[in-house]
């Protein structure tokens, strides 16, 4: 047999056996889906739940930090050029 003969049919095979692994990696999907959905019921927070306590969260922040960013302008600055020269600092230090 010829190599090229030989690859033609390997290939063939692979296309074949995609082709019968498809519908199973489908149901297996659909039944990970299912655990991850029973799972995050089962604790106690669906996730719609969830993902709106993540928005209130991160909405609350961030009115909280644009407040004292009103309040005090130039501790912010303070704050920003501090972190600015501590990054500046490692990123010279890793070169």
């Amino acid at each position: 047999m010829k190599a090229e003969e030989f690859n033609g049919t390997a290939a063939a095979v692979g296309m074949s056996a995609r082709e019968r692994l498809q519908p199973d990696l489908k149901a297996l999907v659909q039944d990970v889906n299912a655990v991850m959905r029973d799972a995050s019921e089962a604790a106690g927070l669906g996730l719609g739940a969830a993902k709106a306590r993540v928005a209130q969260t991160t909405s609350k922040a961030r009115a909280q930090s644009e407040n004292m960013i009103h309040r005090h302008p130039w501790r912010a600055v303070a704050v920003v050029a501090g972190v600015g020269v501590m990054l500046g600092w490692l990123l010279s230090r890793r070169g």
